[in-house]
């Protein structure tokens, strides 16, 4: 169900929509870490554009938030109250808000690369594997 113009807070839950709402939303929190869940990942979020809140619970992408609440591109909030005043304060502070998603996104950018990596450091392993499969007539 689409909210109606006037929605102020909009709460999704629904897979296959989060890609659309993180692209609309100034301010993301990223569930399951008020919460002892153990949080979500933050990373798509913050590569569409949405300045990240998350809780204390977030031993699932420990390191991942451990980059974001130092270099500032994210920020942790330990109760619902705490979060309601962030949110209001970043959406009355467009700047600081553009501060902290352009440090997400730096940081998320440090943070890639893992498959380019792993396939520079395994392609001598495939391509012996290629050769010993041409045999020696090739």
């Amino acid at each position: 169900m689409q909210p109606a113009a006037d929605t102020e807070v909009d709460v999704a839950d629904t897979r296959g929509e989060h890609g659309l709402i993180y692209r609309l939303a100034p301010i993301v929190f990223v569930g399951g870490s008020l919460a002892s869940h153990g949080g979500q990942n933050p990373i798509e979020p913050i590569k569409l554009g949405a300045a990240i809140l998350h809780g204390p619970h977030i031993w699932n992408f420990a390191e991942i938030y451990a980059a974001l609440d130092k270099s500032h591109g994210a920020e942790q909030v330990t109760d619902a109250g705490k979060l309601a005043v962030r949110v209001g304060a970043w959406l009355k502070d467009a700047g600081e808000r553009s501060a902290v998603v352009a440090a997400g996104r730096e940081t998320v950018a440090t943070l890639g690369g893992a498959l380019e990596r792993t396939l520079a450091a395994i392609e001598p392993y495939l391509m012996q594997i290629r050769l010993e499969r041409r045999g020696p007539d090739a």
